[in-house]
């Protein structure tokens, strides 16, 4: 949203003013949801680098251990359950590369309530990564969950302004200087009414 579509949008409105505070506010909202998902971004990406060093420093450590206790057969069993916990915390990189992915792809469709079209995106299959490290054939299962579940997602509803005229009286009327007349003109009108 910019500020020249509202402007456009908001140029019915005569009091200048008015129409700038309108603007700001409705900007201002924009702000807030544009940087409340740049956060959820960062602090994926951030959780997604914790987890790779991890993983890192656990396979250098198991590569020493090797090295250090060749012909130690307790060693070796201690790193052997050691490759297996490698394996295990690789497994679960893996699921929090494709987990991240996900809810990212969700925060840029806007989605409401990330944790509950996950689960539904899970409940699919399996989920893969393509080279770029996003989830294969993700546009085509965002779009059918869209359809699905269409009040899990922010819409950018355009609201229409009806602007009516409210016109300066009746033709040939003379405004009411005061009170007094205005109250005359209002009674002398419903009196001709009837």
């Amino acid at each position: 949203m910019n500020r020249e579509f509202l402007e456009e949008l908001l140029k019915v409105i005569e009091d200048e003013p008015s129409r700038k505070e309108m603007i700001d506010k409705i900007m201002d909202e924009n702000g807030k949801s544009i940087n409340a998902g740049k956060a959820k971004i960062e602090e994926l990406t951030k959780q997604l680098g914790l987890k790779t060093t991890e993983g890192e420093e656990t396979a250098r450590l198991l590569e020493d251990l090797k090295k250090s206790s060749a012909g130690n057969e307790e060693n070796l069993n201690k790193i052997k359950a050691y490759e297996e916990q490698v394996a295990t915390l690789q497994k679960e990189l893996e699921e929090a590369k494709v987990d991240s992915a996900l809810k990212v792809a969700l925060a840029n469709a806007k989605v409401t309530d990330v944790d509950y079209i996950t689960y539904k995106i899970k409940e699919k299959g399996e989920l893969k990564l393509d080279d770029e490290g996003n989830i294969k054939g993700i546009d085509d299962t965002l779009k059918e969950v869209k359809t699905s579940f269409p009040s899990f997602f922010e819409t950018e509803k355009k609201k229409e302004i009806e602007v009516k005229d409210l016109g300066t009286g009746k033709v040939g009327t003379p405004e009411p200087t005061n009170l007094a007349e205005a109250l005359k003109q209002q009674y002398s009108q419903k009196e001709n009414k009837m």
